[in-house]
Protein backbone atom coordinates (compact mmCIF):
# COMPACT_ATOMS: atom_id res chain seq x y z
CA UNK A 1 0.00 0.00 0.00
CA UNK A 2 2.78 2.43 0.84
CA UNK A 3 4.46 1.39 -2.50
CA UNK A 4 1.40 1.88 -4.26
CA UNK A 5 1.08 5.44 -2.76
CA UNK A 6 4.42 6.89 -3.81
CA UNK A 7 3.84 5.45 -7.15
CA UNK A 8 0.70 7.43 -7.06
CA UNK A 9 2.61 10.91 -5.95
CA UNK A 10 5.43 10.41 -8.21
CA UNK A 11 3.57 9.55 -11.47
CA UNK A 12 2.35 12.95 -12.41
CA UNK A 13 5.94 14.48 -12.21
CA UNK A 14 6.55 12.94 -15.59
CA UNK A 15 2.98 13.93 -16.88
CA UNK A 16 3.85 17.67 -15.81
CA UNK A 17 7.36 17.35 -17.41
CA UNK A 18 5.96 15.79 -20.68
CA UNK A 19 3.84 18.88 -20.94
CA UNK A 20 6.54 21.60 -20.16
CA UNK A 21 8.57 19.94 -22.39
CA UNK A 22 5.80 20.13 -24.99
CA UNK A 23 5.06 23.66 -24.02
CA UNK A 24 8.43 24.74 -24.67
CA UNK A 25 8.31 22.53 -28.53
CA UNK A 26 5.13 24.46 -29.16
CA UNK A 27 6.95 28.05 -28.23
CA UNK A 28 8.79 27.53 -31.34
CA UNK A 29 6.41 26.50 -33.71
CA UNK A 30 3.64 28.97 -35.11
CA UNK A 31 1.29 25.12 -36.65
CA UNK A 32 1.14 22.01 -36.02
CA UNK A 33 -1.37 18.98 -36.93
CA UNK A 34 0.09 17.11 -34.00
CA UNK A 35 2.66 16.84 -31.77
CA UNK A 36 3.64 14.51 -28.86
CA UNK A 37 6.04 14.37 -26.41
CA UNK A 38 6.93 11.29 -24.37
CA UNK A 39 9.78 11.29 -21.56
CA UNK A 40 10.77 8.03 -20.34
CA UNK A 41 11.84 6.85 -16.88
CA UNK A 42 12.14 4.54 -14.31
CA UNK A 43 12.17 4.96 -11.33
CA UNK A 44 10.78 8.46 -12.15
CA UNK A 45 12.76 10.23 -9.75
CA UNK A 46 15.90 10.28 -11.97
CA UNK A 47 14.33 13.42 -13.69
CA UNK A 48 15.14 14.88 -10.66
CA UNK A 49 18.87 14.11 -11.02
CA UNK A 50 18.93 14.93 -14.36
CA UNK A 51 18.82 11.44 -15.97
CA UNK A 52 15.87 10.51 -18.68
CA UNK A 53 16.15 7.07 -20.12
CA UNK A 54 14.72 8.25 -23.28
CA UNK A 55 12.96 10.85 -25.17
CA UNK A 56 10.34 10.91 -28.08
CA UNK A 57 8.86 13.74 -30.35
CA UNK A 58 7.04 13.28 -32.88
CA UNK A 59 5.32 15.71 -34.89
CA UNK A 60 3.26 16.51 -38.15
CA UNK A 61 2.46 19.36 -40.43
CA UNK A 62 5.60 22.14 -38.05
CA UNK A 63 5.38 25.50 -39.28
CA UNK A 64 8.64 26.55 -37.26
CA UNK A 65 8.64 30.21 -36.07
CA UNK A 66 12.48 31.39 -36.31
CA UNK A 67 13.19 29.88 -40.01
CA UNK A 68 9.27 29.98 -41.39
CA UNK A 69 10.02 26.44 -43.40
CA UNK A 70 7.35 23.72 -42.44
CA UNK A 71 8.13 20.43 -41.40
CA UNK A 72 6.07 17.65 -43.04
CA UNK A 73 7.23 14.69 -40.15
CA UNK A 74 9.64 14.85 -37.26
CA UNK A 75 10.31 11.83 -35.04
CA UNK A 76 13.30 12.58 -32.82
CA UNK A 77 14.28 9.53 -30.07
CA UNK A 78 16.94 9.62 -28.14
CA UNK A 79 18.92 7.31 -25.63
CA UNK A 80 19.82 7.87 -22.32
CA UNK A 81 20.52 12.06 -21.59
CA UNK A 82 22.21 13.02 -18.58
CA UNK A 83 22.42 16.52 -17.47
CA UNK A 84 24.36 18.48 -14.92
CA UNK A 85 21.35 19.39 -13.46
CA UNK A 86 17.76 19.74 -14.26
CA UNK A 87 16.36 23.20 -13.46
CA UNK A 88 13.59 24.53 -15.47
CA UNK A 89 14.16 28.09 -14.57
CA UNK A 90 17.93 27.58 -16.86
CA UNK A 91 17.17 28.35 -20.79
CA UNK A 92 20.26 25.70 -21.42
CA UNK A 93 21.87 22.81 -19.34
CA UNK A 94 25.23 20.84 -20.64
CA UNK A 95 25.16 17.48 -21.17
CA UNK A 96 27.19 15.29 -18.93
CA UNK A 97 28.07 12.75 -21.74
CA UNK A 98 26.81 13.28 -25.46
CA UNK A 99 23.95 13.18 -26.58
CA UNK A 100 22.64 10.30 -29.05
CA UNK A 101 19.84 10.54 -30.92
CA UNK A 102 18.07 9.08 -34.00
CA UNK A 103 16.32 11.97 -36.52
CA UNK A 104 13.59 11.64 -39.05
CA UNK A 105 12.58 14.41 -40.85
CA UNK A 106 10.36 14.61 -43.93
CA UNK A 107 10.37 17.71 -45.93
CA UNK A 108 8.18 18.03 -49.43
CA UNK A 109 8.90 20.06 -52.39
CA UNK A 110 6.52 22.50 -52.08
CA UNK A 111 7.17 23.44 -48.35
CA UNK A 112 10.89 23.68 -49.80
CA UNK A 113 10.01 26.21 -52.61
CA UNK A 114 7.71 28.29 -50.23
CA UNK A 115 10.65 28.89 -47.62
CA UNK A 116 13.19 29.66 -50.17
CA UNK A 117 10.70 32.51 -51.43
CA UNK A 118 9.90 33.32 -48.09
CA UNK A 119 11.60 36.81 -46.09
CA UNK A 120 13.44 35.06 -44.12
CA UNK A 121 15.62 33.50 -46.92
CA UNK A 122 15.24 35.97 -49.40
CA UNK A 123 17.03 38.33 -46.93
CA UNK A 124 19.41 35.89 -46.29
CA UNK A 125 20.10 35.30 -50.17
CA UNK A 126 20.35 38.19 -51.07
CA UNK A 127 23.03 39.66 -48.11
CA UNK A 128 25.40 36.95 -49.98
CA UNK A 129 27.18 37.92 -52.67
CA UNK A 130 30.60 36.88 -54.07
CA UNK A 131 33.12 38.87 -55.34
CA UNK A 132 35.47 37.44 -57.88
CA UNK A 133 38.52 38.75 -59.87
CA UNK A 134 39.11 38.76 -62.99
CA UNK A 135 42.77 38.06 -64.08
CA UNK A 136 43.45 39.52 -67.26
CA UNK A 137 44.65 42.84 -67.81
CA UNK A 138 42.33 44.68 -66.56
CA UNK A 139 41.49 43.21 -63.11
CA UNK A 140 38.40 44.27 -62.90
CA UNK A 141 36.42 43.15 -59.94
CA UNK A 142 32.77 41.58 -60.71
CA UNK A 143 30.09 41.16 -57.72
CA UNK A 144 27.72 38.24 -58.11
CA UNK A 145 24.18 38.49 -56.43
CA UNK A 146 22.45 35.34 -56.00
CA UNK A 147 18.32 34.97 -56.06
CA UNK A 148 15.14 33.12 -57.10
CA UNK A 149 16.28 29.77 -55.82
CA UNK A 150 14.38 27.17 -56.22
CA UNK A 151 14.55 22.85 -55.47
CA UNK A 152 12.81 19.98 -57.39
CA UNK A 153 12.80 16.86 -56.89
CA UNK A 154 13.95 14.14 -59.13
CA UNK A 155 13.98 10.33 -59.17
CA UNK A 156 16.77 8.39 -57.34
CA UNK A 157 16.59 10.43 -54.25
CA UNK A 158 18.04 13.18 -55.98
CA UNK A 159 17.10 17.29 -56.46
CA UNK A 160 17.77 19.81 -58.86
CA UNK A 161 18.72 23.21 -57.52
CA UNK A 162 17.78 26.67 -59.48
CA UNK A 163 19.54 29.82 -58.55
CA UNK A 164 19.61 32.85 -60.77
CA UNK A 165 22.98 34.59 -60.47
CA UNK A 166 23.27 38.40 -61.72
CA UNK A 167 26.85 40.12 -62.76
CA UNK A 168 27.40 43.53 -61.10
CA UNK A 169 30.22 44.97 -62.61
CA UNK A 170 32.07 47.61 -60.59
CA UNK A 171 31.88 50.75 -62.94
CA UNK A 172 27.78 49.84 -63.43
Amino acid sequence: ILLSGLLDIISPAGLILERTAENALRKQIVQADKLEVRLENSPIHQLLQGKIDRLRIAGRALKLKNLGIRVAALELETDVIQLNSLNLNQKHSSFKQPLQAGLRLVLNQQDINQFLRSPQFNSFLGAFKHKSTNYDKTSKRNTYKFSGAQVKFITNKRLALKVKVHEQKQEQ
